[in-house]
């Protein structure tokens, strides 16, 4: 395998193609599946199924360095529809070539809570705001690799739904 991957080399939020200035970092969604425990006659033990394409409620964190008009436009009690647009910086091993990786983050989130931070001298006011994320997508190179909308029972990953076999037994 000659591409290694290095390194986020910078990234952009938008909301509404507006670029907001300000973010300090962004923390993605986790994917956690539901998990039920099973036990019963010709187990030795128990083990844990995993519902595959349910999921854990999922949310997102933004971190701001200021009280910025993007930390407070984004702590609106309302659906935001972000685009976070990442450069991710790989390395070619047997050329020695360095190059750069286009990733975006598509969600759709309602705010959880807003944190103004800290005041300190010659310091970032770590603001934060937590959302609680509906809808979730990955994009590497124009092309997408995840997505996951519990709300109409879609859970892709690499080209493969997972929840296709669900959605047809509930006649959906």
């Amino acid at each position: 395998m000659p591409n290694v991957d290095q390194l986020v080399t910078n990234y952009a939020v938008y909301e509404d193609a507006v670029d907001f200035l300000g973010i300090g970092e962004v923390e993605f969604p986790e994917l956690a599946h539901l998990v039920e425990e099973i036990k019963g006659a010709g187990i030795a033990g128990n083990i844990e199924a995993v519902v595959i394409g349910h999921l854990e409620a999922m949310t997102c964190t933004f971190n701001f360095n200021t009280v910025s008009e993007a930390a407070i436009k984004l702590s609106e009690p309302r659906i935001h529809n972000l685009d976070c647009r990442v450069a991710q910086q790989t390395h070619n091993t047997r050329t020695g070539q360095t190059t750069q990786e286009a990733v975006k983050h598509i969600l759709r989130t309602m705010p959880k809570t807003f944190s103004p931070g800290t005041a300190a001298v010659a310091s970032p006011a770590e603001a934060s705001g937590e959302h609680a994320v509906y809808y979730y997508a990955i994009w590497r190179n124009g092309k997408k690799v995840t997505e996951v909308d519990p709300m109409n029972f879609i859970f892709m990953v690499n080209g493969v739904d997972y929840l296709k076999d669900v959605r047809k037994a509930l006649g959906k």
